[in-house]
């Protein structure tokens, strides 16, 4: 499913994400990423925060710069549009065990754009994979996120998740073979654009400075998302935030 149209003379977006501190919302909006995300309510990221404490911050941003993110995890589908609705966030995201009916209902409360996030784990077997694969071309959100895991800063199997997406897109797929995902499409650069299949999709998982620009390469990514490779010490760091943001931007 294409869920909208795509320019790809664009400028790969950025999204900084784990934002909690004040010092953080003054280096976004020095820097400009084109969006911040806040973690929400769940407590078993370290970089948590809790509604109020997003207000705060956001109210502190640059929002006509700097979209800001609410992620969220298997929260009630009402404290999300709630979120959304009162404008401490513009865009939710999803990025537990949300459904179809999930997303339905959330975009029947509010008109705000939501993004779902998908694992695409490299530790997952094809036939894994492929399901996942499927859910994400199906998925009614206005966004997806091919991530490999939450906050595991690992990167997931590039080529065989493209692979995959492109047979499964493909109205002429052939059989679930195994082999066939690692013989097909080996030249990445060759095959088709993830564009043409997920539309304006986020990039996540494990980037850093020695593959952010084989990801954008390979990938074309409506935008890259990054957390753990901008930090020191579990904090952003504005210098890391100033490099990555930077290189980019350079990018294109």
């Amino acid at each position: 499913m294409k869920r909208s149209g795509v320019t790809y003379d664009m400028k790969t977006g950025i999204k900084i994400c784990g934002l909690s501190r004040i010092e953080d919302i003054r280096a976004v909006n020095e820097l400009k990423p084109d969006y911040c995300g806040f973690i929400i309510d769940y407590p078993k990221s370290r970089r948590n925060v809790n509604p109020e404490k997003v207000r705060e911050l956001t109210a502190l941003l640059d929002r006509s710069a700097v979209v800001p993110v609410g992620v969220f995890v298997n929260k009630d589908v009402e404290e999300v549009a709630r979120a959304l609705n009162d404008g401490i966030i513009d865009i939710a995201q999803l990025h537990g065990d949300e459904d179809a009916e999930y997303i339905r209902r959330l975009k029947s409360l509010s008109d705000k754009r939501v993004i779902k996030a998908f694992t695409m784990s490299a530790a997952d077997p094809v036939n894994r994979l492929r399901e996942t694969a499927r859910a994400v071309i199906s998925c009614k959100a206005d966004h997806v996120l091919l991530d490999s895991g939450r906050g595991s800063g690992k990167v997931f199997d590039w080529k065989t998740v493209r692979n995959i997406l492109i047979e499964e897109a493909s109205a002429n797929a052939g059989p679930s073979d195994p082999d066939k995902v690692n013989k097909d499409h080996n030249d990445l650069k060759e095959t088709p654009e993830l564009t043409d299949i997920l539309g304006d999709w986020f990039l996540a998982g494990g980037l850093n400075s020695d593959n952010i620009e084989e990801a954008i390469a390979v990938f074309h990514p409506f935008a890259v998302d990054l957390s753990g490779a901008v930090e020191t010490d579990g904090l952003k760091d504005k210098e890391k935030m100033r490099f990555f943001i930077e290189k980019i931007r350079r990018l294109g």
